[in-house]
């Protein structure tokens, strides 16, 4: 899915998010209203 819209991250002190900053990721997590708690971070392929 793509998407243009920018969500605001719950736990941005989530394991392995800091060491991929900049980089494309694919992130996994549960949409509350237009804030995501992410549960995975995965290098974008």
């Amino acid at each position: 899915m793509t998407t243009d819209k920018i969500f605001e991250i719950v736990n941005q002190d989530f394991a392995g998010l800091k060491e991929r900053a900049g980089e494309p990721v694919k992130v996994t997590g549960e949409l509350q209203m237009d804030r995501i708690v992410i549960s995975t971070v995965e290098i974008s392929k």
